[in-house]
């Protein structure tokens, strides 16, 4: 039998921490996989094509076109800010 080829992966340890960082905080969001793609291309210098780093995200982030979101991007902070 042959043994399978390890594919490498296209997305690094340190484009993935970057994601992941600016997926979870919605301030730092992206407005579409298009700015996200011209992000990760200009900060790292690389030349990952759309379509592999789109299907990154949707795998390990779950992202989609569209999701739900608060309103404002600081609304809760606000009423934090009210409450005390």
């Amino acid at each position: 039998m042959k043994e399978k080829q390890k594919r490498t992966r296209r997305v690094s340890n340190e484009i993935h921490q970057d994601l992941e960082e600016r997926l979870n905080y919605p301030c730092l969001g992206f407005q579409s996989y298009v700015q996200a793609n011209e992000q990760v291309n200009n900060t790292f210098e690389t030349s990952i094509q759309y379509a592999i780093l789109r299907n990154y995200m949707i795998e390990f982030f779950e992202t989609k076109v569209k999701k739900p979101r608060k309103s404002h991007i600081n609304k809760s902070e606000e009423l934090e800010f009210i409450n005390f």
